[in-house]
């Protein structure tokens, strides 16, 4: 019984297509990757091939410490209140 599963798992390979391709213009191709600078409410964010420098993770993970510190003010002040 098995070796019925094994002539079925190679006759699937088989016929299975060797590679899928697909026309892709280039201006899919530029709009799918990161720019090297992005002007945000933050500021300006660098990113080098497509990975954020030092500086730009700093200042993100900055400008999250402060968003989720906000929401905890926010979430806490009427219950302080009362």
């Amino acid at each position: 019984m098995r070796s019925g599963f094994g002539i079925w798992c190679v006759a699937s390979a088989l016929a299975v297509p060797a590679a899928a391709a697909a026309d892709v213009t280039e201006e899919v191709l530029r709009s799918l990757g990161t720019p090297d600078r992005v002007e945000t409410s933050i500021g300006v964010l660098e990113f080098d091939d497509g990975a954020p420098t030092a500086a730009t993770a700093d200042k993100v993970y900055d400008a999250m410490t402060f968003a989720n510190a906000l929401a905890v003010y926010n979430n806490s002040f009427r219950g302080a209140s009362a």
